[in-house]
């Protein structure tokens, strides 16, 4: 059994109250394994606070790491959607297939089911990886959004491609189709630097789309310390579905 099939296997062995409470989740997503980026030291200031993280010891963060989410701020999403009916999500920009595992068994407990899981990713390592998903739902995989355009999804997450085109298509293909949209990495500023090594127009991006949508949709950001990496920022394009 994989390690992903294992971190499926766990989470959706707890029960829906379990999974609704946040030090749970919180712990879920550390003890996943936290993606080491480049370290110069910072590894810190990206995932969380000291207290989360004694200040000699990152047991949980490594280059074995499958996922790049602050813990915080992931669990803070996951209650927030959690109030939803969702029975249809949408990845865009896999990685190493952590989210992909952890949202997908925690939708399916907490919503009895998830009917269908897309992702999107031009590597073709989430399709291995995810395959064994199948025996779950139905699950789809591409390698972006351009052959979904006009498709919308109870939850769609971004976290593809970070430049300022891809993000803009990837709302403009499916984000605005879908009932909730969440854009990871709002809070960084587009430059490279010596912790990130991709350009992120995200924060550009979602600074526009703010504005554009804030007068008819419920507009929220989720940022956990430290308030300069990473956060979630999400969209109700919809009615969504109250539980």
């Amino acid at each position: 059994m994989s390690r992903l099939q294992e971190l499926y296997n766990t989470i959706v062995s707890k029960s829906k109250k379990e999974l609704l409470n946040y030090s749970l989740l919180r712990q879920i997503i550390r003890n996943a394994g936290l993606y080491m980026l480049k370290m110069r030291g910072q590894n810190k200031r990206i995932y969380g606070s000291a207290d989360f993280y004694p200040e000699t010891d990152l047991p949980h963060v490594s280059t074995d790491g499958i996922i790049i989410q602050k813990p915080d701020e992931l669990a803070a999403f996951m209650l927030h959607v959690s109030r939803y009916r969702i029975k249809s999500y949408c990845e865009i920009g896999v990685f190493k297939s952590g989210l992909a595992v952890i949202m997908t068994a925690f939708l399916n407990v907490v919503n009895d089911g998830l009917d269908e899981a897309v992702f999107l990713d031009p590597k073709a390592g989430p399709a291995k990886d995810l395959m064994f998903l199948a025996d779950h739902m139905n699950v789809f995989f591409d390698d972006n959004s351009e052959g979904l355009k006009g498709t919308g999804f109870d939850l769609c997450f971004i976290d593809g491609d970070h430049s300022y085109e891809w993000v803009k298509k990837d709302w403009s293909n499916i984000g605005k189709f879908s009932k909730i949209t969440a854009f990871h990495d709002i809070l960084q500023d587009g430059k490279y630097n010596d912790i990130f090594y991709w350009r992120c127009d995200v924060k550009k991006y979602w600074q526009e789309l703010k504005k554009e949508v804030g007068d008819r949709s419920l507009v929220l950001s989720i940022a956990g310390p430290p308030e300069e990496f990473l956060g979630i920022g999400v969209i109700h394009n919809d009615q969504a579905s109250l539980k």
